[in-house]
């Protein structure tokens, strides 16, 4: 998992630039980030994007959200431009 600013930057490795604006970006194989073990599909890893602090109006924090796409940088460029709001367009 790995941590960005609004602007794109990594943060991970630097507790000390956290906001809660900042948003965690994962991939698995697996149907959801918080399964670990049992039954994956042995396709391309989905990336999953989550709100790293404060909810949104109506987005609980911690909630993943499935991209349906396996390529992080389209997702972190997302981010960076649209914000946490175009993953809840659905």
């Amino acid at each position: 998992m790995r941590r960005y600013d609004p602007q794109g930057t990594d943060v991970t490795d630097n507790p000390s630039l956290w906001t809660p604006d900042d948003c965690e970006i994962t991939r698995t194989q697996y149907n959801h980030p918080d399964i670990t073990e049992g039954q994956h599909t042995n396709g391309p890893a989905d990336v999953w994007i989550r709100q790293a602090a404060f909810p949104l109006n109506f987005v609980p924090a911690g909630l993943w959200i499935d991209t349906y796409t396996s390529k992080g940088h389209l997702v972190r460029g997302a981010f960076v431009k649209w914000g946490m709001e175009f993953f809840l367009r659905g």
